[in-house]
């Protein structure tokens, strides 16, 4: 193998992050780059081992509260890019996000954000770093572009066989107990943030638990009746996966399913209802009516996000009994395009790597750090996944499954048919890939 620039990429949530950081893997190792992917733990104990200080890391925040932790990893990179998509059109209150999200950015030399609307606000804060910043769009509007959605189509297919017909609930509630609700609250203290903002994120988590002990009396309501079905994805944030199990009143209408990516599931629905959540503008990309479930109480001004505005208001599961007022769809492109910058032609991916190409980095050759006790760990957690699969206990939403060199493979293969890559497992649930 030649000498390359090599991009070291951490996966946290795998069925959010992994398709649309292995459809940016395509195109950069095409670019003449050479990617390490793989869990968190497996891409740092991978730069902790090299010798040579060299590479991007292309992460998903700056870091936070957790940068003291991420010194050895940073200090042995060149460079450090972020590609933030907590920073979409679904944040909760938009002036606390980017208060606490954008610290750090010394450490950084890129940061990727949705579209030139949020780049402008970034900048009006951060004038100091606005070099830095730089409106790409996501991955993942590129993926689900009607030019790679073949990638989703067939898993679409066998969910629709198997389901019939149905409307997707995207969770955000992020909180379904008043002791993560307690938990989150603590936390707030520890947030870079403004006294004003803090306050504002503790009303939000009180809401968000409030809401959902009415979404679970509205859902077990809809579940005595003869409608159509309702399957429940929970959000990964949402660590109590045997709450929504004990809470809702599971039959043929009602069902809960956490498996895969989202757009296959929102291909092969009949629409998504949502409370905020970003997967609406997915599902407007997909052409499926999205519909914005209100709560009883008053919504906050700063609740009426981009999400709220593309969507269709309703207040029961039941469409039928309710009388809604459709936005225009001129309206909601135009709203979307204004905020996201590849919503339509523009491809994020090449942005990115026009910028990363930028970076000075050191060339080097292939690692080659295969270990055999690595392999046989996979091999013991693949287990353990199997066992705890159906288990009420098996509350790891973010790492639901290993990551696999023939996932891996495959994923490439469906994104890129006319491109050969290869694929290294280097132990560890990491993984080299090259072409």
């Amino acid at each position: 193998m030649p000498l390359k620039p090599n991009i070291y990429i951490p996966i946290e949530i795998m069925y959010r992050e992994l398709s649309s950081r292995l459809y940016l893997t395509g195109h950069l190792v095409s670019s003449g780059f050479r990617v390490y992917i793989g869990t968190k733990k497996g891409i740092y104990n991978l730069i902790k081992k090299k010798k040579t200080k060299e590479g991007i890391l292309l992460y998903k925040s700056s870091f936070g509260k957790n940068i003291k932790s991420m010194a050895p990893i940073i200090n042995n990179c060149e460079h450090v890019s972020v590609i933030d998509e907590e920073l979409g059109i679904g944040m909760g209150h938009e002036a606390s996000a980017i208060e606490r999200r954008l610290v750090n950015l010394e450490f950084v030399s890129n940061f990727f954000v949705i579209g030139n609307e949020i780049k402008k606000k970034i900048i009006s804060r951060l004038k100091a770093h606005k070099n830095k910043i730089v409106a790409t769009g996501w991955p993942i509007y590129d993926l689900c572009k009607k030019k790679n959605l073949n990638f989703y189509l067939n898993e679409s297919k066998d969910i629709k066989k198997k389901y019939k017909k149905f409307l997707l609930f995207s969770s955000n509630f992020g909180i379904l107990n008043k002791q993560d609700l307690m938990k989150r609250k603590k936390e707030v203290r520890r947030y870079k943030n403004n006294k004003n903002n803090k306050k504002i994120i503790n009303e939000l988590f009180s809401n968000k638990y409030k809401d959902y002990k009415l979404f679970i009396k509205k859902i077990n309501d809809y579940s005595k009746k003869n409608n159509i079905k309702i399957i429940i994805r929970p959000h990964p944030g949402e660590k109590k996966f045997k709450n929504w199990l004990d809470d809702i009143s599971l039959n043929e209408n009602v069902k809960i399913v956490y498996d895969n990516d989202i757009a296959p599931w929102i291909l092969a629905s009949e629409g998504l209802i949502h409370r905020g959540c970003s997967t609406s503008s997915i599902a407007t990309l997909l052409n499926k009516k999205v519909f914005y479930l209100l709560p009883d109480r008053k919504l906050k001004k700063y609740e009426k996000n981009i999400t709220f505005k593309i969507s269709n208001k309703i207040r029961n599961f039941d469409l039928r009994s309710e009388n809604i007022n459709y936005v225009k769809k001129k309206d909601i492109n135009k709203i979307l395009n204004k905020n996201i910058l590849n919503y339509s032609t523009k491809n994020s991916a090449d942005i990115i790597i026009k910028h990363l190409k930028k970076l000075k980095v050191t060339k080097t050759f292939s690692y080659d750090q295969y270990n055999i006790f690595l392999i046989i760990n996979d091999l013991f957690k693949k287990i353990k996944f199997s066992i705890n699969v159906f288990s009420k206990k098996n509350d790891n939403l973010k790492m639901p499954k290993i990551i696999s060199k023939k996932n891996i493979f495959r994923k490439l293969q469906l994104i890129f048919k006319d491109k050969k890559f290869f694929v290294k497992n280097l132990g560890g649930e990491t993984f080299e890939i090259d072409c």
